[in-house]
């Protein structure tokens, strides 16, 4: 009898082992294919790289999908598994895929890309004409939309949505003295910067709601204030708002390209503003590059999420000049070839995991799409 548990008890055991083995080795083995099978785009002129990233783009909006690679990106098979079973499927939660929609629909209008823009305006519709609730700061982007949509149909729904938007944060602007990335914390996140006053701006500027511009102008002045550094202007990842003691990575690349959304639109007449955000500007043009990494003034790959949104930041305030041309040359060997942008860091929460062939970004692939209708 002792013998037959003793069986029983190794049988267990190797099956644990095989069952560790397996979950840890599947993920790495879908790496290895994936490096060994990459091909990046291939376009013989910058016609052609648009005409790539504008049907990838396309069919990231009508699949609603992240673009990623699951099973190369998780850490094991089961991590995998279950985030495939219980994982939340809702991507309008997040304010990548609404970046994704807005800069999207930026484009198809410059276009007259009538198929692109129904394709928008059918999956907003689908949740934000709803009874929708807003559960994260991230999700100020869908803001952007619902003005984009408003001045295309001029349906009323699209301003309601914005609207109701607008008395979120105005609440929050109100219990806290200013928009806060994490409500009920102290801490403002750079995240914040990007996401909330683009929306905030835009709504002003359409709707000439010069309330809605203070709030924008609290929160974009105080991190540059705060929440930058006095040599080079870089924004740190996030900030004290009460002590002022910057906090998190001091050189975030994707954290700049957050930033630098917000500042974009700023018309600041302190001129402490200004001259720091003329300091970041002097910084990055001295980098004397054209791909950004990760971690700024880090050497390694590149990372394309933060190097994108710098190099429409630089190109759009006249310090680089670009043909579609050249920013294809530049960005090619970091985009599938189904074009799909590729090579990005993953979340801040995971800063020692670098930058992935795997990993993509919505919000960098529909402002790429931008960028080019501007070049």
């Amino acid at each position: 009898m002792k013998l037959k548990w003793n069986i029983v008890i190794l049988r267990i055991i190797v099956i644990v082992i095989l069952i560790i083995i397996i979950d840890r080795s599947i993920p790495p083995l879908a790496r290895y294919y994936y490096r060994h099978t990459y091909k990046c785009l291939n376009v013989k002129d910058g016609a052609e790289f648009e005409n790539e990233i504008r049907n990838a783009t396309f069919n990231l909006i009508e699949s609603e999908s992240w673009g990623s690679k699951p099973m190369a990106g998780a850490d094991s098979f089961f991590q995998y598994l279950s985030k495939r079973l219980f994982g939340s499927n809702n991507i309008m939660g997040y304010g990548e895929y609404g970046y994704l929609l807005h800069y999207a629909f930026l484009y198809a209008e410059k276009r007259n890309d009538k198929a692109m823009m129904s394709l928008i305006k059918e999956k907003y519709d689908k949740y934000w004409l709803k009874d929708f609730s807003i559960s994260r700061v991230d999700q100020a982007s869908y803001g952007n939309v619902a003005i984009d949509l408003y001045l295309w149909t001029h349906q009323q729904g699209y301003k309601s949505v914005a609207d109701k938007f607008i008395a979120h944060f105005d609440s929050l602007d109100r219990a806290d003295g200013m928009i806060i990335y994490t409500v009920g914390k102290i801490d403002q996140d750079v995240d914040a910067i990007g996401l909330v006053p683009p929306f905030l701006f835009y709504y002003s500027d359409v709707f000439k709601n010069s309330n809605v511009k203070s709030m924008a102008l609290r929160m974009v002045e105080d991190y540059v204030k705060w929440g930058t550094d006095p040599v080079t202007g870089i924004p740190c990842q996030t900030y004290d708002t009460k002590s002022h003691i910057k906090k998190g990575h001091v050189n975030w690349g994707r954290g700049t390209s957050w930033y630098l959304l917000g500042v974009q639109k700023l018309e600041s007449v302190d001129t402490i503003i200004n001259e720091r955000i003329e300091l970041l500007d002097s910084t990055l043009v001295k980098m004397d590059t054209y791909l950004y990494p990760q971690y700024l003034g880090e050497i390694g790959l590149p990372d394309i999420s933060a190097t994108i949104p710098i190099l429409y930041y630089l190109y759009s305030n006249g310090y680089i000049h670009l043909s579609k041309d050249q920013l294809a040359n530049i960005l090619i060997p970091y985009i599938d070839e189904g074009g799909i942008i590729r090579y990005g860091s993953p979340s801040i929460s995971r800063p020692h995991e670098g930058v992935k062939m795997t990993n993509t970004n919505l919000f960098c692939q529909g402002l790429l799409l931008n960028f080019i209708s501007e070049l």
